[in-house]
């Protein structure tokens, strides 16, 4: 079973990301990171408001970023940075510098 937080609740999040995850029996919602803790109630999951925190739990396996694109690398290199397995939403940078540094991040700082 891997399990997902997803960072963002938004409309892709709540239509189309989260229910993929749901319906996938190799994948379970493990939380959602959000600025607001009641949009994540109605799905019955853990909900963090600092992504550090969220990261921090060893049972996190992967990340499923959709905030606004300025924090997608951020965020992506933070999850990389922690171990975890990330999948970002589109666009995937602000610009080329950042985008690099997500392709090339290693993931834990050795």
């Amino acid at each position: 079973m891997l399990n997902w937080i997803v960072i963002g609740i938004g409309d892709i999040t709540t239509r189309r990301v989260i229910p993929a995850i749901q319906s996938d029996p190799r994948s379970q919602l493990y939380g959602i990171v959000t600025s607001d803790p009641a949009k994540a109630a109605a799905f019955d999951t853990r909900a963090w408001t600092s992504l550090d925190e969220a990261l921090a739990d060893p049972a996190v396996q992967a990340v499923y970023v959709a905030t606004p694109v300025f924090l997608h690398a951020p965020q992506t290199l933070a999850g990389l940075r922690a171990g975890k397995h990330v999948l970002c939403e589109k666009p995937m940078a602000m610009n080329e510098v950042e985008a690099r540094a997500m392709v090339g991040c290693r993931g834990r700082e050795r």
